[in-house]
């Protein structure tokens, strides 16, 4: 084993799960959740963290897997942890899982090619926060069936 140095082109972000862990606010060391339906919100969740025991407050620490190649166009994976992922980004996993968890309205364009092919995104041209808008937006009645987003090559 041994380190070197080397230069290499972010090509994209290679994630196949998650992006970010949960950590002991205490000692930033990976929690795990106990169960999984905390809809009380009269109580947090609660966590086990192998140094402090049983913890309710945490916080989001990248786990980021980036596919980058050099010169000669060989391809590798790059594994970075909160902190060097948090300078690439500049932007903290705490400040992005926050955004992740909230809901937005998205103005999105259906092209036949997405319809077409499995797991295809949806370009979104326009994107609302405001939490009346999208609470408008859910409590008005369509003649129409509400548009359902699905991987599925039946859209």
């Amino acid at each position: 084993a041994g380190k070197v140095l080397t230069s290499a082109k972010v090509e994209a972000i290679d994630n196949p799960k998650q992006w970010y862990y949960l950590a002991c606010k205490t000692c930033g060391l990976k929690v795990q959740q106990y169960g999984e339906d905390f809809d009380d919100v009269d109580r947090k969740p609660i966590f086990n963290c192998k140094t402090c025991g049983d913890i309710e407050d945490v916080f989001s620490k990248y786990y980021l897997i980036l596919r980058v190649s050099d010169d000669f166009f060989s391809e590798t994976r790059f594994l970075l942890f909160n902190k060097l992922a948090a300078k690439l980004i500049q932007t903290s996993a705490t400040d992005i899982f926050e955004k992740y968890s909230e809901k937005f309205l998205f103005k999105i364009t259906l092209e036949e090619r997405a319809k077409k092919v499995n797991n295809s995104p949806y370009t979104v041209e326009l994107f609302w926060d405001d939490d009346d808008e999208i609470k408008l937006f859910e409590t008005q009645s369509f003649t129409e069936e509400p548009l359902m987003l699905t991987n599925s090559e039946e859209i």
